[in-house]
């Protein structure tokens, strides 16, 4: 089995050193994706589904990545109003890092 800084992941078939995103002071590797995203699936709670409120495009893919990894379905709320996200909270856990 790869290591987990070389695994494929079902959303991503970069080699390690491809890029996979560019941030405004450097650009990401799909290596340091694979770490990142290994470092949090390894965090989250276990539960059947996580809320996604990244608003980063970068931080949105490392936490879709690692729910897809821990067999999560990722909820997307349309807004992120106290109504909405109340909606919500019967579902996922409270976490906290």
């Amino acid at each position: 089995m790869p290591s987990s800084t070389e695994m494929t992941y079902p959303v991503l078939s970069h080699a390690p050193e491809q890029a996979v995103a560019v941030r405004p002071d450097r650009t990401i590797s799909a290596r340091e994706f694979y770490r990142d995203v290994s470092s949090l699936t390894e965090q989250l709670p276990r539960s059947s589904y996580v809320i996604n409120l990244c608003s980063d495009r970068y931080r949105f893919m490392v936490g879709f990545a690692a729910a897809l990894l821990a067999k999560q379905v990722t909820l997307m709320p349309s807004n992120t109003t106290s109504e909405t996200l109340r909606t919500f909270l019967p579902l996922i856990p409270v976490f906290t890092s």
